[in-house]
């Protein structure tokens, strides 16, 4: 189920010290399945927030300038983006 694997996903993610946005939740959700939602982004991102709620999560992103991320982590989120 979507709902298990976006999961899964996100949790995998925490492991690694990654943050992850509400953008990178939604496209991952679309790359597991593109009709999810008919694709459209503008109906998915409620769908995220509703999600993020029922499995008691929060979206961990830097909040400020003066937070520095870790170079390991800054690494590791820009190979994962380049798929």
């Amino acid at each position: 189920m979507i709902v298990d694997r976006l999961y899964e996903w996100i949790m995998i993610q925490r492991r690694k010290e990654i943050a992850v946005s509400m953008k990178e939740i939604t496209y991952k959700a679309l790359c597991i399945n593109l009709q999810f939602k008919e694709g459209a982004e503008s109906k998915l991102t409620p769908r995220v927030f509703l999600f993020l709620s029922r499995k008691h999560l929060s979206v961990r992103t830097k909040t400020r300038s003066s937070q520095v991320l870790d170079a390991d982590m800054i690494l590791a989120k820009a190979a994962e983006l380049d798929f």
